[in-house]
């Protein structure tokens, strides 16, 4: 269930409108949006950078200064969650094949934490409807599926995340420091290793859902699985 900044669940009429229309949302990311995009993360802050189609979950209390997040989102919808309690956070480059390949993923990592906290930014409004679809499944899912109650402080997606005079996203970026609870819509100096692999991994492989890099029993470690890539009729190799 999602719960609005002022402790309200929200109704289920609407959600994605409810959601945008929120004055204590619309303040939340008027304050996000003036923050400097060009102020990146530095790259000698420990830092969890998920790419499309990532997730990755961590333990903030064992990596201090953690920062989470991820890029480049327009019609995707990153969302970053922390819990203040069990002291995790977890982050997702949500698009709408994820959402219907392996919603229990997400769901799972929210039923580990005693008060997840929330934060959207991506999805914004355009003519294919592509934006609007991940949003709404997006928060159906997070609300009617999930069985704790999830704080939702930022939802710069769908509409609110328009700019009027370019019709482009006003956010792309979303990065969150998780002893604070602070997001800024600035993006990351280092977004981890195996970056070229990483891409190949989101270009190159037919997509079969969300692949974890990250888990917060593994402090620090990053996973990075193997896949098969195609070349061609009856040739492939292995990455690893």
């Amino acid at each position: 269930m999602i719960l609005l900044p002022d402790g309200k669940s929200l109704q289920g009429n609407d959600l994605l409108e409810e959601v945008v229309s929120d004055a204590a949302i619309q303040q939340a990311n008027r304050e996000f949006l003036a923050i400097n995009q060009d102020q990146l993360v530095p790259s000698d802050q420990p830092s969890l950078c998920v790419f499309q189609g990532e997730e990755g979950a961590a333990d903030w209390e064992a990596v201090a200064g953690l920062y989470v997040g991820s890029e480049d989102a327009t019609t995707c919808v990153i969302l970053a969650s922390r819990c203040p309690v069990t002291r995790r956070a977890y982050v997702v480059h949500h698009d709408e094949s994820a959402c219907h390949m392996q919603p229990e993923e997400i769901l799972s990592h929210l039923e580990q934490m005693q008060q997840p906290e929330l934060y959207l930014v991506g999805g914004f409004a355009e003519g294919s409807g592509v934006s609007e679809s991940t949003c709404r499944s997006l928060l159906t899912l997070l609300h009617h599926q999930t069985r704790k109650q999830v704080q939702l402080r930022l939802a710069c997606i769908w509409t609110a995340n328009r700019d009027p005079d370019t019709g482009g996203p006003c956010a792309r970026n979303l990065s969150l420091h998780c002893e604070s609870g602070a997001p800024s819509p600035a993006g990351f100096a280092d977004r981890g290793p195996a970056l070229p692999r990483r891409f190949a991994y989101q270009h190159c492989k037919q997509r079969s859902g969300l692949v974890s890099i990250a888990e917060a029993d593994q402090p620090g470690v990053i996973r990075l699985p193997g896949f098969r890539v195609s070349l061609g009729d009856n040739h492939c190799m292995y990455l690893y």
